[in-house]
């Protein structure tokens, strides 16, 4: 219950109203708006299906090395532009 207290727009009674629900099942949008949540503030701090959550980019080294490197580099493979160390 701390945690949800700590996200803007979500108050005790909302926060006891989501714990509540979770129990049962998902809770959409819809529902967080009738608990009370004011969704302006609180969509940048929650996942819902209808919010439309982004899928976390993929931050393996050797992808970040290839983002990073000049289009003449990125032929080579990563073995050859930099020593790994086991």
């Amino acid at each position: 219950m701390h945690t949800l207290l700590r996200v803007p727009g979500i108050g005790p009674k909302s926060a006891r109203l989501i714990l509540s629900a979770r129990r049962y099942g998902n809770v959409s949008s819809y529902l967080l708006k009738k608990m009370g949540v004011v969704m302006k503030r609180a969509r940048f701090f929650i996942t819902c299906r209808e919010l439309g959550g982004r899928k976390a980019p993929d931050y393996q080294p050797d992808h970040l090395r290839m983002m990073f490197l000049d289009k003449s580099a990125r032929k080579l493979t990563p073995d050859t532009v930099q020593l790994k160390l086991f």
